[in-house]
């Protein structure tokens, strides 16, 4: 058994377990091989897409390849989920979204639109002047109680930047 990078998806032992270990843009590629013919073998592409851990937050699609590719000049939609540990409700968040280099960056107009609908408010800034680095920033609160809380994974919205 072997993974095209096994620092996404790992093969753990000789039954050919695969243990999923981060998100990834492109696919991974998984050979089974019967090791006395190399020639008896079977591949499988499969795509990288982890859940969120308890107290994550999850940027891109919730399956399938986190995001899609665009054209210049088109918009990448990034959907923004937050888990709060366990079943616990959020109670609140700040967040700063940022990109290293100049691949990607804040330049105007970058957008917000909330999820419908929408189960936690959040004050988002975007364009943020002399951050070219900075996509978003995220910061809403709330106090838990039945009728406004909400609990487990919590969709806030989509930010939309130009490529």
């Amino acid at each position: 058994f072997s993974s095209s990078d096994p620092e996404i998806i790992s093969i753990e032992d000789v039954l050919g377990t695969l243990r999923l270990r981060d998100n990834w843009y492109q696919l991974v590629e998984l050979t089974a091989q019967v090791k006395c013919d190399g020639t008896v073998r079977s591949q499988r592409a499969l795509i990288a897409n982890l859940d969120p851990a308890d107290m994550d937050v999850d940027l891109g699609a919730r399956t399938g390849f986190q995001f899609v590719t665009t054209t210049a000049g088109d918009f990448l939609a990034i959907n923004v989920r937050v888990q709060p540990r366990g079943s616990g409700f959020l109670r609140s968040l700040l967040m700063k979204i940022t990109t290293p280099g100049s691949v990607l960056s804040s330049k105007p107009p970058t957008f917000w639109s909330p999820a419908s609908p929408v189960r936690f408010a959040v004050t988002v800034a975007t364009d943020i002047a002399n951050e070219p680095g900075t996509l978003a920033s995220i910061a809403g609160a709330n106090v838990p109680n039945a009728a406004t809380s909400v609990r487990g994974e919590v969709e806030l919205g989509t930010l939309f930047v130009s490529t």
